[in-house]
């Protein structure tokens, strides 16, 4: 009988403490200036009233996905979230190595603020699988 409480009560504390929000997965396509994004990174951060902590992905020609299994590791669950674009490209200026060894290339940033550090993108996530391109103007 003792064994059978501490099921009862273990599955009661599990399912507590999974909440009742649905797993949502996404992917979709990112574009700059009509042009793919050649590589980058992308997160959703929960808006409020939204629980979990979002989840990102990485941009690789100009596709993202945010699988069933990240979107479970993470908790990227149904709700609202604001979505922040980086990336970067080479510029064609080489430097010295930081410690020494040859040289390397710089890199710019080259999404706005508006669409990273000051995001203006949002995206309501339905629970299952969403489909969400980012279409960013200059």
């Amino acid at each position: 009988m003792r064994m059978e409480w501490i099921f009862v009560f273990g599955t009661l504390l599990f399912t507590a403490g999974c909440g009742s929000s649905e797993v949502a997965w996404v992917s979709g396509k990112v574009t700059y200036a009509g042009e793919e994004v050649s590589e980058g990174a992308l997160r959703f951060f929960p808006t409020e009233g939204t629980p979990g902590s979002g989840a990102g992905a990485k941009i690789i020609d100009g596709h993202y996905e945010i699988t069933i299994e990240m979107a479970e590791k993470r908790r990227l669950v149904a709700g609202g979230y604001r979505i922040t674009v980086v990336a970067s490209r080479k510029t064609g200026k080489m430097f010295p190595h930081p410690d020494g060894e040859g040289m390397v290339e710089h890199s710019q940033m080259y999404i706005p603020n508006r669409y990273n550090m000051q995001t203006q993108l949002e995206a309501e996530l339905q629970p299952g699988e969403n489909a969400h391109d980012l279409i960013l103007e200059r």
